[in-house]
């Protein structure tokens, strides 16, 4: 999990825009981020579990995340992939 900590991709990239998030959003960022790259997302209660955390908590941080433009939902509002992280600006 330090990666996820450290605001740094699976690939070991960077990004600054991460680095101004909160701790706990840069956390979700990354877990979605260095999930598995699939259509729908990545499911709002596996972050949940993955970072030992409350769902509501998790959902919370996932609409601001979205209203910041970070996350967006796919299937229903429970999944969410990353949106490319290289064309992100600090927020």
């Amino acid at each position: 999990m330090d990666e996820v900590i450290q605001g740094t991709t699976s690939h070991g990239d960077s990004n600054p825009a991460l680095d101004q998030l909160a701790p706990f959003h840069r956390q979700i960022m990354l877990l979605v981020h260095n999930a598995p790259s699939t259509n729908e997302g990545l499911h709002v209660q596996a972050i949940a579990q993955n970072l030992k955390m409350p769902t509501e908590k998790v959902m919370e941080a996932i609409e601001q995340l979205t209203t910041d433009g970070l996350l967006y939902t796919t299937i229903d509002d429970d999944h969410v992939p990353s949106c490319d992280l290289t064309h992100v600006n600090a927020v």
